[in-house]
């Protein structure tokens, strides 16, 4: 063992496999089979912290960062458009500024989804839930004073949806597997 400021590390040798220009490495250690890293080397805590690989939470967080890509993507390069199919002026009092920052925030979302990382896909797709829960309330609170009806239900089915597959898609995709 090697002491790395005051963390106990331990160098084993890994397999290195590549996913969308991502490197993951899996290394076989005293601890267990973990983790994701860059090079022929990983660097393992002694504390041995080691993360559950879950199939059906992998393949929901995936669909909902491939969709927050898509859909980030499409409302900040395309903002007019979105405005327009949803039934408002554009641009609007903010000049768009809003839409292309929820369009960037959604990019960074699912870009945070795709992530190798067990742990990381799975604080993503809570942030996500929280967050589409929030701006499902303040669609529907948007709706009470004015907005478009059709852009109130397309926002809240959206928000609304991607938080309810987040929370209950992987039991469900557990569920249709095991059928």
């Amino acid at each position: 063992m090697a002491d790395l400021s005051g963390v106990p590390i331990e160098v084993v040798p890994s397999i290195n496999r590549s996913f969308l220009g991502l490197t993951r490495t899996t290394s076989i250690g005293k601890f267990g089979r973990y983790s994701w890293g860059y090079g022929k080397v990983t660097i393992v805590t002694a504390l041995g912290i080691q993360q559950q690989d879950n199939s059906a939470e992998r393949a929901v967080s995936q669909a909902i960062g491939v969709g927050r890509i898509l859909w980030g993507a499409t409302t900040a390069i395309a903002s007019k458009q979105v405005y327009n199919a949803l039934g408002i002026a554009y641009p609007g009092s903010d000049l768009g500024v809003w839409i292309k920052a929820f369009g960037v925030r959604d990019i960074v979302l699912g870009a945070a989804a795709l992530h190798p990382d067990s742990t990381v896909r799975r604080a993503t797709l809570r942030a996500g839930i929280a967050m589409d829960l929030v701006d499902a309330v303040v669609v529907a609170d948007a709706a009470r004073r004015g907005l478009p009806r059709k852009a109130a239900m397309i926002g809240v089915a959206l928000a609304g949806g991607t938080a309810a597959f987040a929370a209950f898609g992987p039991t469900l995709v557990r569920a249709l597997r095991n059928q």
